[in-house]
């Protein structure tokens, strides 16, 4: 009954307000919320005080917008609880919402004239706001001096330039210095200093305007307009790596402050806008290497538009909308292989390698029409350098499925072998050498199902450890050398012989510190292979007696691939310097790591972590403070692996040490940084609650 259910809602209020004293918050938050629950719709005036009560708990939690969220529903009830006002101005404050923080205590001083708490917190919110209008009058005279020392051609002093810069892009990093530099006519002198040509001017430009950007919707428009097509393509063109990197990071960035713009639009608006946008990132993506014609690209670019391409497929929210994104792909990849001859069959199959990379869904779908994969065949035979370099790529990236894998295993593996056995130029053996390895690793962990004789694989991990260590080749054969390994390295006899390859370990470890960013995702997947750090699953022995009863196939596990060796694998990695190349991979800009990548690279940490015994290792190798942005951003999966190590780090290692410079909190028994804290209370994917649990495993 109505009556009975409001009687336990109040008996329940005062359980909370007990809790509530003795200091156990979130106790009391979960019994206040078990009370509202209870509450029927004419209840309004214990609804106001629960809601009130929510708020104290909040403001003690440290969750400032649930404590606002609260004391506005407890205000809707009554406008006049001095209690609420005031909780709603405390939370606000700490919002940085000092503005509107000062009416509610007015109205709370009206309400109680004689309230010292009220006129003492109006008075100290006061001088804080003062305090501040200084301190951004200041920022407007650094803003000035900033810019102006920058923008100096007779200064002669670099030091003085390069600090005004390093502290341009940190002031624009924060919501407040990023409008005072937008608001300081900062757009118009950044494109300034972005004409320059100078690569360290460049830098600076670009990153700022990427603080600038970075979740802010109506100033990336701004900055859009301001920018213009024209300019933003001569960047894109440049020769200079990072110029290129810090450009892709600002398209990166760009995307995600219009995505929650684009996501309000109907289907066909955003059909609209999409076009357009989808159209050119796949323009950069389809562009040959060492074609004459069209952009200029570097050996990063095909990778980051991959990951660009990912990012926005990642972020459709619907099936029209996802089929829109196909079509619009298969309509791009079509017209190029249809129409345009042999260089209009290259630049699809260009395309088709880039989806491929980045979302394999599309890249699947694309590969699916009429005439692309014996076309990719075709070229692969073609005398032409570029024209084999590009179809032996998109083969290797086709090879996924095993339906095309053994399409091409059928057509492709005699011609793949001659190409890497004939061809006279290593960039393309070294392709087909890991189109061979990817044929050959087909059987994934199954010791039962070798696709190739047996010692074939081993035989090939050798020629891509011979080429990986020869420093006289490019980077892009050296690159192409790990990725044969990432496929390799799945057979147990392929982990073990690398891993007593001490010039091996030290080259992959070299690929990951360099600015080569597309051997990021290859580096990783190798020491997730070595470490045995991907999901499996032992079979249940009754379905493998099922199995060998219908005669199916059982998978086996290779011998080396038990406890003791994996082990003994881990300590070898460890003591070559695997974590210094992992917390160097998490340094790289944002756009180089990919989720998936950055899901692989907890997965080896937590390998890492296993043994108590290898934690403060890893700590003092950087590796504490590494796993803190990999359990705030990516997978899900990815942020589980990287809380899991960070608690395992927790329970043996003292928090100064394990988080150097970090501030940390308590939650259940682990001590682990507060922003992962944080992010666990406001209800977001971060996993500190399995963080806990690996504590008690």
């Amino acid at each position: 009954s109505t009556a009975s259910s409001a009687s336990f809602s109040s008996e329940l209020r005062r359980e909370g307000n007990e809790l509530f004293q003795a200091g156990r918050y979130e106790e009391a938050l979960a019994v206040y919320a078990r009370a509202l629950g209870l509450c029927a719709p004419e209840e309004r005036a214990e609804k106001g005080l629960l809601h009130r009560n929510r708020a104290a708990c909040a403001l003690k939690l440290e969750d400032y917008a649930q404590a606002e969220r609260d004391a506005s529903e407890a205000l809707k009830v009554d406008g006049g609880d001095v209690k609420s006002l005031f909780r709603r101005s405390q939370a606000l404050q700490q919002l940085g919402r000092p503005e509107q923080a000062i009416l509610d205590l007015q109205r709370c001083i009206s309400l109680e004239p004689r309230n010292k708490a009220f006129q003492e917190a109006l008075r100290n919110l006061g001088s804080s706001m003062q305090e501040k209008m200084r301190n951004m009058s200041c920022t407007d005279s650094k803003v000035e001096q900033m810019f102006k020392l920058l923008l100096d051609n007779e200064e002669k002093d670099l030091d003085k330039k390069q600090k005004a810069a390093q502290n341009l892009i940190v002031l624009a990093r924060e919501e407040a210095g990023a409008e005072k530099i937008f608001q300081n006519d900062g757009v118009r002198l950044l494109l300034q200093l972005l004409d320059t040509g100078r690569l360290d001017m460049m830098l600076a430009a670009l990153r700022t305007l990427t603080g600038l950007c970075q979740g802010h919707r109506s100033r990336t428009m701004a900055i859009l307009t301001e920018l213009g097509p024209e300019r933003l393509l001569a960047v894109l063109e440049m020769e200079a790596e990072q110029v290129c990197l810090a450009t892709y990071n600002l398209l990166q960035v760009v995307f995600d402050a219009l995505k929650e713009g684009l996501q309000k639009e109907e289907l066909s608006k955003k059909d609209n806008a999409l076009v357009p946008g989808l159209k050119d990132i796949l323009e950069v993506g389809g562009t040959v290497s060492q074609s004459p014609e069209g952009l200029q690209v570097t050996e990063n670019t095909h990778m980051t538009v991959a990951v660009l391409l990912n990012k926005l497929y990642g972020d459709l929210k619907c099936d029209a909308e996802r089929e829109n994104f196909h079509r619009l792909c298969e309509d791009y990849v079509r017209s190029w292989f249809q129409d345009h001859g042999v260089p209009g069959q290259l630049r699809a199959i260009q395309t088709v390698s880039c989806l491929l990379q980045g979302p394999a869904e599309a890249g699947n779908r694309v590969l699916e029409l009429s005439g692309v994969m014996e076309g990719m065949l075709a070229l692969c035979a073609s005398s032409k350098e570029v024209e084999q370099l590009v179809a032996v790529e998109a083969l290797i990236h086709a090879a996924d499925k095993a339906k095309r894998a053994t399409f091409i295993t059928t057509n492709g593996v005699t011609l793949l072998k001659e190409i890497y056995k004939h061809s006279p130029r290593d960039t393309i053996r070294i392709r087909a050498l890991v189109g061979l390895c990817k044929l050959g690793s087909a059987g994934g962990t199954d010791f039962s199902m070798k696709q190739f004789a047996e010692g074939s694989t081993l035989k090939l991990a050798r020629q891509c450890r011979k080429w990986l260590c020869n420093e006289a080749m490019d980077r892009g054969t050296r690159h192409w050398a790990v990725e044969g390994l990432a496929f390799l390295t799945l057979d147990a006899d392929v982990k073990e012989e690398l891993l007593e390859d001490k010039a091996a370990l030290q080259a992959l470890f070299h690929l990951a510190r360099s600015e080569n960013q597309s051997s990021l995702f290859a580096v990783a997947s190798t020491l997730v292979n070595c470490t045995n750090s991907y999901d499996h699953e032992e079979p249940d022995p009754q379905m493998v007696e099922l199995a060998k009863y219908a005669k199916q196939h059982i998978p086996e596990k290779h011998p080396k691939d038990k406890p003791e060796f994996v082990h003994r694998r881990v300590k070898k990695l460890l003591g070559a310097g695997m974590v210094s190349a992992l917390t160097c991979m998490m340094k790289k800009e944002t756009a180089a790591l990919s989720p998936a990548c950055r899901e692989l690279i907890s997965r080896v940490f937590l390998a890492a972590v296993e043994d108590p015994e290898d934690r403060g290792a890893v700590v003092a190798a950087g590796g504490g403070k590494a796993l803190i942005p990999l359990a705030l951003e990516g997978t899900d999966a990815g942020q589980t692996k990287a809380a899991q190590a960070l608690a395992k780090i927790a329970i043996t290692t003292a928090p100064e040490m394990a988080f150097p410079g970090e501030r940390v909190s308590m939650e259940g028994g682990a001590v682990l940084p507060r922003e992962c804290m944080n992010r666990y209370r406001s209800g977001g994917k971060v996993t500190v609650l399995h963080a806990v649990m690996a504590l008690a495993t």
